[in-house]
Formats: structure tokens, C-alpha cells, sequence
């Protein structure tokens, strides 16, 4: 596998970043990313997300393709980054449609997805979940819409740690 390299080496010498790579907590950087990419829109789209920017973040990031309008409709993780799989105990990439019954215990942070796509606004939560292996997952997120019409899909990064 080929390392992405460092965001450093990505960024000419005359560009700076409008976010900050000095922000300590990843999902923060996530969303300064995201704020950056936006500018005066609404929200930026999918294809704008380029995961060589956030290099450092993106094992704890998740793309959830939420063109169903709803989690109980139905969803797909397009993405779901290392750290993310090991938190929930399974690779959910794998599932063709995701909602509350396939991962029933993480609906509580399933119901701020329905939050992100419905308002249209970013999303932070901090709250905690049993995992398959029956640890107790305690995590801080964002959920940031992505697309053309009202958040057909969903930008997120969790950071995490058992208890």
C-alpha cells in the first residue's frame, strides 16, 4: 500500500491552507476542511473532498451516501477509514443499505445522520455506544452534509476510546 503523504508535502510553498493544521482534535480539522471547501454555498459536494488534504484524519473518517433522504430508508458507507471499523467492531462498507436494524447499536449516533440531512447543518456529538465486541465506545464527532440538494451525503469524523 502507498503512503499518502503528509499535507505538507501536498501544499505548494505560496498556498497556505484556510483551515488550520495546528487544530489538535482531528474532527475539528475535519470541519475547518469542510468550512473551507463550502465557502458561500450551503455546503461543498462529494467530489470536492480530496483525502490527501486531510491525510492525518482520514482513518477516522466516514463518507455515508445518504441519497435516501433517511437512515431508516436506508444508507451506504462509501467510505469508512481504519480507526472507524475497528470502533464499531465491523467494516459496515460492506453492507449494501446500512439503517437502524444493521447496526442498531449505534442508532443513537444514526439519528444525528437524519439531523445533518434534514437541516442541512453540521452536526458535533459526543456520546457513547456498545460495539459488537461489547466494549463501551465513547467518541466526539462531526457529520457535515455534502452535495448538490439538501445533504445527499454525509462527511464525518469520530475520534474514540473504549471504557
Amino acid at each position: 500500500m502507498t503512503p499518502i503523504p503528509s499535507v505538507t508535502r501536498i501544499l505548494k510553498p505560496a498556498e497556505k491552507p484556510v483551515f488550520s493544521l495546528e487544530t489538535r482534535r482531528v474532527h475539528e480539522r475535519v470541519r475547518q476542511y469542510w468550512q473551507s471547501l463550502k465557502d458561500n454555498r450551503p455546503y461543498p459536494e462529494e467530489g470536492e473532498v480530496d483525502p490527501l488534504v486531510i491525510a492525518d484524519t482520514w482513518d477516522w473518517c466516514f463518507l455515508a451516501d445518504m441519497r435516501s433522504g433517511a437512515v431508516e430508508r436506508g444508507f451506504r458507507y462509501d467510505y469508512m477509514g481504519p480507526e472507524l471499523i475497528d470502533a464499531f467492531g465491523v467494516n459496515l462498507m460492506g453492507f449494501d443499505r446500512c439503517d437502524s436494524d444493521t447496526a442498531p447499536r449505534i442508532s443513537s449516533l444514526l439519528r444525528r445522520f437524519n439531523e445533518v440531512v434534514e437541516s442541512g447543518e453540521p452536526v458535533m456529538d459526543e456520546s457513547e455506544f456498545e460495539n459488537l465486541q461489547r466494549q463501551r465506545v465513547k467518541y466526539r464527532c462531526c457529520l457535515l452534509p455534502l452535495g448538490r440538494g439538501r445533504g445527499q451525503h454525509v462527511l464525518g469524523c469520530m475520534r474514540w476510546k473504549t471504557c
